[in-house]
């Protein structure tokens, strides 16, 4: 074993190989602490991203579902207002059928659009407290209004899922132990 005398004290080697590793590892300590803090800043930013992302999805959703509302009733005023609709008939239904076609896409897209938000909100991506305020009365109007879009086969199962949970007085995050796959 290799000694050294300093003021009356001998250390082995293996004591001065142990200070040295625990030196070490605090300073690996010390820099994996900053890296995890720069790691959380940039998760947070990216968090941000993501919302400003979706909430500019929502809105062009919202607007292109409301256009296409308004071009089906557009089409069934017109209709009515033509005293020769029956001559026509053929050619309303088409424009009906086409025009009710693109309101359920743009509804979907809507839905879909939405989910995401709710994916994300479980996930803990975004802020839940941040939305819980504006989105909760959407998700009891939308899913009241379109029973059919949210029953048990649902593909909308985020959008339930954050209802039933901000419904219930519970974060949705705190359930989102059980959520494994998006």
């Amino acid at each position: 074993m290799l000694e050294t005398a300093t003021a009356g004290t001998s250390w082995s080697f293996e004591q001065w190989a142990i200070m040295g590793s625990m030196v070490a590892t605090s300073a690996a300590a010390f820099f994996a602490a900053i890296q995890a803090q720069r790691a959380t800043s940039a998760n947070k930013t990216s968090g941000w991203s993501v919302l400003i992302s979706l909430e500019a999805a929502i809105a062009h959703a919202r607007s292109a579902w409301n256009d296409a509302l308004n071009d089906e009733e557009k089409i069934l005023v017109e209709m009515q207002a033509n005293p020769e609709r029956d001559k026509h008939l053929d050619h309303y239904n088409q424009q009906t059928a086409s025009a009710f076609r693109q309101t359920e896409t743009c509804r979907e897209e809507y839905f879909n659009v939405t989910d995401r938000l709710c994916a994300s909100i479980r996930l803990g991506l975004i802020p839940e407290d941040f939305y819980k305020e504006d989105y909760l009365d959407l998700l009891k109007k939308q899913i009241a209004a379109y029973p059919d879009s949210f029953g048990p086969a649902t593909a909308h199962r985020h959008m339930v899922h954050v209802h039933k949970s901000w419904s219930d007085g519970t974060k949705a995050a705190d359930r989102a132990a059980k959520f494994k796959r998006l």
